[in-house]
């Protein structure tokens, strides 16, 4: 699809060609996706490593709310070693 998209003869379809690739991308990743197993959940919600890139970023996510929680809401100064 990359050689398709970046060839001049084609340059016309380039957006057509690019939409597909980038769709066929998404439909290749929901294909390989495996949903984690109950033991996978429970070792990442027990501070285990993550089932996978999803869980990580949610993990993190989660992390830095709490951290900006506690910066906005709580009595001390926490904000000043940042």
């Amino acid at each position: 699809m990359e050689s398709l998209a970046a060839d001049p003869a084609l340059s016309r379809w380039r957006p057509v060609l690019l939409r597909a690739r980038d769709d066929q991308r998404i439909v290749r990743r929901d294909a390989a996706y495996r949903h984690p197993d109950v033991e996978q959940v429970c070792q990442t919600l027990n501070d285990g490593p993550p089932a996978n890139a999803g869980d990580l970023a949610a993990l993190v996510t989660d992390r830095l709310d709490e951290i900006a929680d506690r910066i906005r809401n709580s009595n001390t100064d926490d904000w000043r070693q940042y």
